[in-house]
């Protein structure tokens, strides 16, 4: 009677149970779809914009690129008239082509006869032709390769004008290659199954994304109405959006339901129309869902404590079996660590919210796979698994994502021990080559900082966001998500823009860091430094413009502008009866490329009637590196008279056999090598450079000097002159001049 009693109430609460998960289900089920739907639109048109802003970016700087080589063009009047002529203006380009990593560079002739770096020839007047001679800039949408391996390409054309600014007389392109931008269409987020396409508004493609079921549609909106006749009516109105320049989110069914959000692509170079879709499966979206916290929470545990009763027994009697099914669901079978799966479950079951989460990647671990072959590759992926598992704790996760791919959760509270922490798993990884007989690789790190944000795949998501900004750069490895900075993006294209008229309104201003000997502690010289006082007062600092102006070229204006108000002012000095000293202008990297960079140089000082000796020229030392033909460039410019200055000496890049290979009439110890004095190796090796460089006939210029003890052994040691703050910091002219007359 007892137990059937039980029985009873084990029944009755079972049934109490399913009707409260029921009661609670049907209240909130409004409420949650309501929510849903704006969750979706919010996550992916966030998504979205993400990437319209990164492929803007790249469009615009590719194009401000050829825009300013080609105003270059115009400014040395080049003459298109014979055919001979033209091909030494495409051997003069083949610098540009080298530099920003085109697949060629060339002009077209007026007559659609295409000449190219690579060597080719023809006549071609498809779209960069038809758009260069009506005087526009362009971006070519995706055609196949015309000259060489045949391939899709797209080709962007700027026009060259005679001087009458209207009449075209050539156009200069640039092509790349397709598929270039496949890595930007695939979208990590979404459990990486979301991915883009670039398509112009009629539905054509430009590129499509290899993981979508459309790839190899020529025109997304046939593919689309192919797949269901219900999509007829969202494929109206995305077509009424596009024409009319409009974002938007559609529902579509393509191989199952998708969601898609469509913006357009805002570039003046673009004269087709370019869209950008980011599209993903709507049951992944519906998984991100992470709202409504507490009505979920509330069903989920109602739910789960009414299947418990339920399913009890199940659970005692297959217990072994759902061992080995989460083992499979959750062991990555190469490292036979933990997979993604389980890195997303354990780190959202812990409901963390600090810590860091970290992506990590190999660069160049595709050469390893094709050079050393597949083995050695799958060897590689286990090595550095094993470096990963060894260097976390016991309360942090660590997961191979796929390929080359890993993630990591890591509780420190502190950036700077996990920058410590970071840096020892770099060393280890590097070392991996000579322990496996491979070709170099070398880690590189996203990290996003857990705060409110708890959910593993957004966190794995912005992560990856961040390992973006170091992929390929050797200088840093790690990248964190707050350093994408999206308004920074549109700052600096406001600063682009307003490039020009700051040149032509005189808002770049000339500062002077003075030079001193130090035994005398008089002045005898300076270095000139370039600064942006905008017209309403406000100043910009030098590294906003200078690494953005480097990246797209137009570092090269800048740098003559600095040169020629230089020696400006130079002369200016001599005319009011000063007494001047040497002044000298930095070349920057990109400057070096210029093809007649020395002739250009040497006719800007002779215009002002300066005597090269007094605008002597800085080249940094990481320059001299990565260009093989500075040391030509070098001895053009001694012939022409100028003095030159090996900048940054001591900073990394150093090698003292380069001194002996080209020859300087400067050479300037870096900051990092002027604060080793103090310590007793440290002053060995700036002695020993003062010694050897003056050995060789050299000048030597210490800069960043900030203390006594620093001026006092640099004295001691034979320093001709001394830079920075313990004399001066940098001056404003009208400061430098009152120093002369001192």
């Amino acid at each position: 009677m007892l137990e059937n009693k039980h029985g009873k109430s084990r029944f009755l609460v079972v049934i109490i149970a399913v009707g409260v998960s029921l009661l609670a289900i049907a209240n909130s089920r409004s409420n949650i779809e309501t929510e849903i739907q704006t969750q979706l639109y919010g996550n992916l048109k966030d998504v979205a914009a993400q990437n319209d802003a990164t492929i803007e970016r790249l469009l615009e700087d590719r194009q401000q690129i050829l825009l300013n080589i080609a105003a270059e063009i115009e400014k040395q009047g080049f003459d298109f008239t014979t055919e001979e002529n033209i091909w030494k203006i495409v051997e003069w380009l083949e610098n540009y082509s080298t530099l920003y990593d085109c697949k060629r560079m060339g002009i077209i002739a007026t007559d659609g006869t295409t000449y190219a770096t690579d060597g080719y020839k023809k006549v071609l007047k498809d779209e960069p032709y038809q758009y260069g001679i009506q005087g526009l800039a362009n971006i070519s949408s995706t055609i196949t390769d015309q000259m060489g391996e045949e391939e899709l390409i797209n080709v962007f054309s700027v026009p060259i004008f005679m001087k009458d600014g209207k009449t075209v007389k050539g156009i200069l392109y640039a092509t790349y290659q397709t598929k270039e931008f496949l890595e930007l269409l695939d979208i990590n987020s979404f459990n990486n199954q979301g991915y883009s396409y670039i398509v112009q508004k009629d539905g054509a493609v430009v590129v499509g994304s290899k993981k979508s079921p459309m790839y190899g549609s020529k025109n997304v909106f046939d593919t689309m109405l192919v797949h269901s006749e219900d999509n007829a009516e969202v494929v109206e109105q995305m077509r009424n959006g596009m024409w009319n320049k409009q974002s938007g989110y559609a529902e579509l069914y393509i191989m199952g339901d998708r969601s898609l959000y469509y913006t357009p692509i805002e570039t003046e170079y673009i004269h087709k129309d370019w869209y950008l879709f980011t599209i993903v499966p709507t049951n992944v979206l519906y998984d991100k869902v992470e709202t409504l916290l507490d009505q979920q929470d509330l069903l989920i545990i109602v739910v789960a404590v009414t299947l418990f009763c339920l399913m009890i027994y199940y659970m005692f009697t297959y217990r072994s079996d759902e061992k080995l099914l989460r083992n499979m669901a959750y062991i990555d079978p190469l490292t036979e660590g933990h997979n993604m799966h389980a890195f997303r479950e354990r780190l959202k079951a812990r409901k963390v919210n600090w810590g860091f989460v970290v992506s990590v990647d190999l660069n160049d671990f595709k050469l390893v796979n094709s050079v050393c072959g597949i083995d050695k590759g799958d060897e590689t992926i286990r090595r550095v698994w094993d470096i990963l598992k060894d260097n976390i704790g016991e309360r942090e996760l660590a997961a191979h994502g796929g390929g080359d791919h890993y993630v990591m959760y890591l509780q420190e509270v502190y950036k700077n021990h996990l920058m410590e922490r970071l840096q020892k798993i770099t060393e280890e990884i590097e070392k991996v080559p000579e322990e496996l007989e491979i070709i170099s690789i070398h880690p590189y790190f996203g990290v996003y900082e857990l705060k409110d944000l708890t959910d593993p795949e957004e966190a794995y998501n912005y992560a990856n966001q961040a390992k973006k900004l170091v992929k390929g750069d050797k200088t840093k490895n790690i990248a964190f998500y707050e350093e994408i900075n999206f308004q920074k993006i549109i700052d600096n294209k406001q600063l682009v823009d307003s490039f020009k008229s700051a040149i032509e309104n005189e808002e770049f201003q000339v500062w002077y860091q003075p030079k001193f000997c130090g035994n005398t502690a008089r002045i005898v010289g300076a270095e000139a430094l370039v600064r942006w006082r905008k017209s309403d007062g406000s100043l910009v600092p030098p590294y906003q413009f200078i690494p953005l102006f480097e990246s797209n070229g137009m570092i090269i204006t800048l740098d003559q502008y600095v040169f020629n108000k230089v020696c400006e002012q130079q002369k200016r000095w001599l005319k009011d009866g000063k007494n001047i000293l040497p002044v000298s202008v930095n070349i920057s990297r990109a400057s070096l490329y210029f093809g007649n960079i020395v002739d250009k140089y040497r006719d800007i000082a002779r215009n002002h009637d300066i005597d090269m000796d007094m605008v002597p020229l800085e080249i940094t030392e990481s320059a001299t590196i990565k260009n093989t033909k500075v040391k030509e460039l070098v001895e053009r410019f001694r012939e022409a008279g100028f003095k030159l200055c090996l900048d940054d000496f001591g900073n990394g890049y150093s090698s003292l056999a380069m001194l002996n290979l080209i020859r300087f009439d400067v050479l300037k110890l870096d900051k990092m090598l002027v604060d080793y004095i103090g310590d007793p190796h440290g002053e060995q090796l700036v002695s020993y450079t003062i010694q050897l460089s003056k050995s060789m006939g050299m000048t030597v210029v210490a800069e960043g000097v900030e203390t006594l003890k620093q001026v006092e052994f640099l004295n001691q040691q034979g320093c001709d002159e001394i830079q920075g703050y313990f004399f001066s910091k940098p001056v404003t002219l009208d400061k430098f001049t009152s120093m002369l007359d001192i």
